[in-house]
């Protein structure tokens, strides 16, 4: 029993979708975030001497560093984009259309291809509150919270990028911060085994909703009304430039880098205007859409009323002649009734009168009975009080000579005690004058004895 409770435990802590308990997650995560400390300890002497004669060429030197910081960024950079950027960034200017205010630092062709598949993500609005269109627009967009004050990547990645002495472009043993805000485990913590699905069988012929993940699906109404773009032929695109890239053959320097990471704020700051602009676009076109809608419902409403308010009125002119009708059978119903009742009344007047005759006649011959009767008893009641009164003297008279003669009884009773009681006294009396003179004549008897 105890292995089953620590098998049903063990099972209860595991991770869904995976086959690892929080434990065992807590443990690789410190693994990963020890091996993250100690390998810029390592590859700090490659590259201190690169750093110094970066810092030298530089006349403003930036703020070092340190490299905990890497772990409380909020938003991380990929390597691959960093260089990419830097390898554009690279060309020479004659083969680039840039503009330094918008800083978008890429080609007309590029910034439509990069803009082509952005999948735009707005929920529709369902409260009744917006049903009316009070506004051109949402007025400005909020700032953006999510930014540090310094959003730039980590160092110790771009050098790791970089190739180093060896001239590489992959990671060299290099781990990046652990993302606490990843919508699931690393492929490494997941069970191969398993659906990443809360299915028992999986098929291709459905779109599975994915329970653990954090977002909405409140863009099904867009994608449903949104029209499918043409298929692509999967030729390539000719573009009329003829500008060819420089092949990188030596490590971005911190000028490139910073350029690359400006490029990259940049074009994710264009991106999201965009997006934002084409969202309120979309919510104005929608709420046109809407009062439209409800302008159409308006109007259909209003011709019921009016239909709904000639028919009642039709109603009310059928019920005012009805109800004529029926006043007229009321009101000769309520005057047959009426006389119906009134001579229902001097009936009932009639048979009280005679009633009330019978009444009387039998109330005064039931007193006249009652009188005899109460005259009977008062002659019956002094009969009996007097027989009582006679036999209570003669029991008082019996008592009060039995009385006398126990009182006499007593008395000579009592007499014959004391006489009892005065001879006993007497006797006793005598008695000790006897045994005084007998005492008295055994001492004089003692004396002479002694003295002779």
């Amino acid at each position: 029993m105890e292995q089953r409770k620590e098998k049903d435990k063990d099972v209860d802590e595991i991770i869904p979708g995976t086959d690892m308990t929080c434990q065992e997650l807590n443990k690789r995560v410190l693994s990963q975030l020890k091996e993250h400390q100690l390998v810029p300890g390592q590859q700090q002497k490659g590259d201190r001497e690169q750093q110094q004669v970066l810092d030298g060429s530089r006349l403003l030197k930036r703020r070092e560093k340190q490299e905990e910081n890497a772990l409380k960024k909020s938003v991380t950079f990929r390597d691959s984009d960093l260089v990419h950027f830097a390898q554009e960034s690279s060309l020479p200017p004659t083969d680039k259309s840039l503009d330094v205010d918008s800083g978008t630092g890429l080609s007309d062709s590029e910034f439509d291809a990069m803009f082509r598949d952005i999948h735009r993500d707005q929920g529709v609005n369902t409260d009744s509150s917006l049903l009316f269109y009070h506004s051109a627009g949402l007025g400005e967009r909020p700032p953006w919270k999510y930014w540090r004050n310094d959003p730039s990547p980590d160092m110790s990645s771009l050098r790791s990028s970089g190739g180093g002495s060896g001239g590489g472009s992959g990671v060299a043993g290099g781990h990046g911060p652990f993302r606490e805000t990843a919508l699931q485990a690393p492929l490494e913590a997941r069970d191969q085994r398993k659906s990443p699905y809360i299915v028992e069988w999986t098929s291709p012929s459905f779109r599975y909703v994915d329970s653990s993940a954090k977002h909405n699906y409140s863009n099904t109404v867009e994608k449903c009304l949104h029209t499918p773009h043409p298929p692509h032929s999967g030729v390539p695109e000719f573009t009329t430039d003829t500008s060819y890239r420089i092949p990188m053959t030596r490590p971005p320097t911190e000028d490139e880098k910073e350029e690359a990471r400006r490029q990259y704020k940049r074009f994710h700051h264009i991106k999201r205007q965009m997006a934002w602009q084409e969202r309120l676009a979309n919510e104005n076109h929608m709420k046109s859409l809407m009062q439209d809608g409800h302008r159409e419902r308006v109007q259909a409403q209003i011709k019921r009323e009016q239909e709904r308010q000639q028919q009642e009125q039709v109603m009310i002119q059928k019920a005012r002649e009805a109800k004529k009708k029926i006043s007229e059978e009321l009101r000769k119903h309520i005057e047959n009734n009426q006389q119906r009742e009134k001579e229902r009344e001097e009936k009932r007047i009639d048979a009280l009168r005679q009633r009330r005759e019978r009444r009387e006649t039998i109330e005064a011959q039931r007193q006249k009975e009652m009188d005899e009767i109460t005259e009977r008893r008062e002659q019956i009641r002094r009969q009996h009080s007097a027989a009582r009164s006679n036999a209570v003297t003669n029991q008082l008279n019996e008592q009060d000579a039995k009385a006398a003669a126990l009182d006499k009884q007593h008395h000579s009773a009592k007499i014959q005690r004391i006489n009892h009681f005065s001879k006993l006294e007497d006797q006793a009396q005598a008695k000790k004058d006897l045994r005084i003179a007998v005492s008295d004549q055994h001492l004089a008897l003692y004396r002479s004895q002694i003295f002779a």
